[in-house]
């Protein structure tokens, strides 16, 4: 293969082999050769030092050959800038393995060999032949893996158990508010009528006629102004970004039943009338996920005087950080129901699933009203559970959100070792 070709075979590459990929690792090419690095402020020309990173040297060779190597692997930035950068990180990372009694093995350097050029569609020999061709030694090469190997042994012996230990609701939470598991989200307007049995009829005549009339979003948002009884009201309806996946799947087909500007027809839920505006819909790869579950808490507060009972809402809703915290705030308190439950969410009522929607993990709402606003109620989420059947999913983002850890963990260590190192350049 020609140089060219490796030119744009590299362009795909992270630079560094595969297992690079991770945050840890990735732009952390290796050393030139340790006994180079070793004997080099021995020697004249091109294998005196220009660098020492406490006590350990850089050579001119050294330096010439990693500029020669990122400008092959075409990497953003002034190659002898970055050229000089990361051959001191990998003196610290020596120098971190070192002390943590951490090597490469001969097989592993092989194996990050082959990965690396395998990634450009060529084999160990036909890789090192045509990065030959562009001057580069084989040595470097080598050294250039084994210390992306060396750094990343160091930092998965140092920080993995710390970054391995993720919480299950977070993975859940993660999956099911990423559009990329959500398949589509939705941005709504909402604009909600009471409908007790003195005013069914008259709300649902009402809902009809404004699905009809309604064209256009400045429209929808004088009527919610004028008629919605949503706390929304005040700003049109409007409400953020929705993951199609957390609202009610009675729901969800109406929505995507529905065009930009479009109004849905009046959705019945207790007590209440709903209609729903669509204002913009963003799908992405992915598909719904399936059995989504949520675990939430629903406090009712009825009352004679509804200004009081929502007060007392108002209340606890401003004391609760976490659903657990309910427990103890509504305890001997007369008139105050609390009930928490785990259900799938075909199984959530729409009007609590419409709230349960737009929520993260222990957030609340208080906008729900029944009984014709004498019982107000706090809706409040504390868990989205992610079903077995998404395990694959569950698998990914862990390994995403312990990479994410350790990528953190891993440049404060290295901000660490080179504030404590000697590093002098010439």
């Amino acid at each position: 293969m020609k140089l060219k070709h490796i030119l744009a075979a590299a362009l795909a590459l992270t630079v560094g082999p595969a297992f690079l990929s991770d945050p840890v690792l990735t732009g952390a090419p290796a050393t030139a050769p340790a006994a180079l690095s070793e004997s080099g402020a021995a020697l004249a020309g091109p294998f005196s030092p220009v660098i020492t990173v406490d006590g350990r040297a850089i050579t001119e060779y050294e330096l010439s050959q990693r500029i020669r190597f990122l400008t092959l692997l075409r990497t953003p930035g002034d190659p002898a800038e970055e050229a000089r950068t990361t051959l001191i990180n990998e003196r610290l990372y020596e120098l971190a393995a070192q002390r943590a009694k951490i090597t490469v093995t001969d097989e592993e350097l092989r194996t990050g060999m082959e990965e690396f050029a395998g990634r450009a569609n060529l084999a160990l020999p036909q890789f090192l032949q045509a990065i030959g061709s562009g001057g580069i030694s084989e040595e470097t090469f080598r050294a250039f893996v084994r210390a992306g190997l060396l750094w990343r042994n160091v930092v998965r012996a140092r920080f993995g158990p710390r970054a391995a230990q993720v919480d299950e609701r977070d993975i859940s939470n993660l999956i099911n508010l990423a559009p990329s598991s959500a398949g589509a989200r939705v941005l709504l307007s909402e604009l909600v009528l009471p409908a007790t049995p003195e005013t069914a009829a008259q709300s649902q005549a009402l809902a009809e006629r404004l699905q009809r009339e309604i064209k256009s979003e400045v429209a929808f948002a004088r009527a919610a102004r004028e008629f919605s009884v949503s706390p929304t009201a005040g700003r049109g309806g409007k409400l953020e970004w929705i993951p199609l996946a957390n609202l009610p799947p009675a729901l969800a087909p109406v929505i995507l039943s529905l065009s930009p500007g479009q109004v849905s027809p009046p959705v019945p839920v207790t007590n209440a009338i709903v209609l729903f505006q669509l204002r913009a819909l963003d799908e992405v790869d992915g598909g719904l996920p399936k059995g989504v579950k949520v675990d939430y808490a629903v406090l009712s507060v009825a009352g004679t005087d509804p200004a009081q009972a929502q007060a007392a809402v108002m209340q606890v809703a401003r004391s609760a950080d976490t659903c657990n915290d309910l427990y103890g705030l509504v305890k001997g308190r007369p008139g105050m129901k609390l009930v928490r439950e785990t259900r799938a969410m075909s199984q959530v009522p729409n009007d609590i699933g419409i709230q349960l929607a737009r929520l993260d993990a222990d957030e609340s709402s208080v906008a729900l009203t029944r009984d014709g606003g004498r019982t107000r109620t706090l809706v409040m989420l504390c868990e989205r559970i992610v079903s077995e059947a998404d395990d694959a999913r569950k698998t990914e983002v862990r390994g995403a959100l312990v990479n994410r850890r350790l990528g953190t963990l891993a440049e404060n260590y290295l901000a660490e070792l080179r504030a404590q190192a000697i590093i002098v350049e010439k």
